[in-house]
């Protein structure tokens, strides 16, 4: 498999300032690592904040760059889980060097952080899993939820699904996602149907009920209505206290209408939008 010797690289050049395209070097992977041909990677907000305000980089021009997808093109010693030609995704450690950020075509990872890709889930599609999928999972399922920049916050600490007795737990117990259609909201859908909760309330455009249907949501609320509307047509939808919500979204109004939705003691779940 032939690998150059220079790529192409997203780079941010000094602090604040605009992205560029320019050419790098291909890094070399050393043991326990693998050189991954990215064919897919995404931008986050938390990107958009450090290019904006600088936070987190320590020295430019800086590769960005967190959720990738791509396939395995060289193989350092030590590597037993992963081999050339695997389709793989994983979480970008740019923050330790620029060689292992996402947003360029060739990017080093430690094997044993890569995932491999099952056949019927595209380059596209693997690359919104890592850090998505991950927040939605510790929303729910941790005690502690892990942020960027080592900040912790709590979890709701419920059975995970894939301990014994966690599949179904929640039969019968109401949660409402706020901003179903959203990329964490869309697996929060899918982790509550896992988990049994019924009803699955969220919002989203109308334009988007049949999308956020599909992955599990029983009810689909329009994401404009009013405070005041979208609150009476939930408590329409289930007459039970709803002790659970997860925030998708995290603006000012939707944690607002979060609380009101809220039974006492209940636990509101909020994903950092670094706006």
């Amino acid at each position: 498999m032939s690998i150059p010797t220079g790529q192409k690289a997203l780079l941010l050049p000094s602090k604040q300032g605009e992205f560029v395209v320019d050419t790098v070097d291909v890094p070399n992977p050393d043991a326990g690592e693998v050189l991954v041909r990215i064919e897919a990677a995404s931008l986050s907000h938390l990107e958009l904040l450090m290019q904006r305000t600088g936070i987190y980089i320590t020295s430019y021009p800086a590769i960005l760059g967190l959720d990738a997808a791509g396939v395995v093109v060289a193989v350092g010693d030590e590597v037993e889980n992963v081999s050339l030609g695997d389709r793989v995704l994983f979480v970008a450690n740019f923050n330790l060097a620029n060689r292992f950020a996402a947003q360029q075509q060739y990017a080093v990872m430690k094997a044993n952080l890569t995932s491999k890709i099952p056949p019927n889930i595209t380059f596209d599609e693997a690359a919104t899993l890592p850090c998505n999928l991950t927040t939605a999972v510790n929303g729910l399922y941790s005690s502690v939820a892990f942020v960027a920049g080592g900040i912790q916050r709590g979890g709701a600490n419920l059975t995970p699904f894939w301990k014994e007795g966690g599949r179904g737990k929640y039969a019968a117990q109401p949660i409402v996602i706020l901003g179903g259609s959203s990329s964490v909201g869309q697996y929060a859908i899918q982790l509550a149907r896992i988990s049994g909760f019924s009803p699955i309330i969220t919002t989203a455009s109308p334009k988007n009920a049949d999308f956020v249907t599909s992955f599990g949501a029983t009810h689909v609320l329009d994401r404009n209505l009013s405070r005041e509307v979208l609150i009476a047509k939930i408590r329409e939808i289930t007459s039970q206290p709803v002790h659970l919500v997860y925030d998708a979204v995290s603006f000012p109004e939707t944690q607002n209408v979060a609380y009101d939705i809220l039974a006492p003691g209940g636990t509101l779940i909020v994903v950092p939008t670094y706006s």
